[in-house]
């Protein structure tokens, strides 16, 4: 009753079902073994309406539940197109194994799956910053946006850690102005104390004339010291405010305003 043979004749049936039909398909459904993952996902591409669809992703995430395994080799095997509608199912789960399988769709060679596997990660509040290093140099925009976004989103000295490496050796491949000041923001809202040293010197620090010049490292270094809010980056904006340097002034005007 599990093969797809046997499984397989729904989809004729899916356009003729009534909302209370779905209901007991649903009831069936659930009481097959979890080895039936196979077959069932297979069939999320044809479902067609979006009460089948719905109904067929929480019968997969049920029965994932109860044993991950054939989930796990479905996304192992399956084509992209189904990958990407099996891996926000992950993020309705809450076991370690589907924690490891959204980490690793998170790497997936296909943009549009990591997308999903990231913003899964995120809907879920899985914290695992120290896992996801490699996607702040993606290829993909939305994606790099979105690890900053989920980097910022929480004190954390482990995020903070990440964005410092990143930041204070240069790894960057990405250098456009939005992505660097979102980092920098991201630093400034997970942060707690290990940031200070270097936002510090990256807004005060530099040559004679080079201080006398608007800097965009400098606004960044200062938004960053403004959302970290704490009362050391304070006296550091308040000490840069009234420096002798109009480039550091300025970097602070430019950052209020921001």
């Amino acid at each position: 009753v599990c093969e797809p043979d046997f499984l397989a004749p729904l989809q004729e049936v899916w356009p003729t079902l009534s909302a209370s039909e779905i209901g007991k398909l649903r009831m069936f459904l659930v009481l097959l073994p979890p080895k039936a993952v196979g077959a069932l996902g297979a069939r999320l591409l044809e479902a067609g309406s979006p009460a089948v669809q719905k109904m067929l992703s929480d019968v997969i995430v049920s029965l994932a539940s109860r044993d991950f395994g054939p989930l796990e080799k479905l996304l192992d095997t399956a084509e992209e197109n189904l990958v990407c509608c099996l891996v926000p199912l992950l993020g309705r789960m809450n076991d370690e194994k589907s924690s490891k399988a959204l980490v690793h769709m998170a790497h997936y060679p296909s943009e549009r799956v990591r997308k999903q596997a990231l913003s899964a990660i995120m809907a879920r509040d899985l914290w695992v910053p120290d896992k996801l290093t490699s996607l702040m140099d993606d290829d993909n925009t939305f994606i790099r946006q979105l690890l900053i976004k989920y980097l910022g989103s929480r004190r954390s000295q482990a995020a903070e850690r990440l964005l410092l490496d990143y930041l204070r050796n240069r790894k960057y491949r990405h250098t456009d102005d939005e992505s660097l000041s979102a980092c920098f923001r991201a630093l400034g809202r997970c942060g707690k104390t290990e940031a200070i040293p270097f936002l510090r010197d990256t807004l005060m620090r530099g040559g004679w004339i080079s201080r006398f010049r608007v800097s965009a490292l400098r606004e960044y270094a200062a938004l960053a010291l403004t959302e970290l809010g704490t009362d050391k980056a304070k006296q550091i904006l308040e000490e840069a405010s009234q420096s002798w340097f109009p480039g550091i002034r300025s970097s602070i005007r430019s950052a209020m305003q921001a």
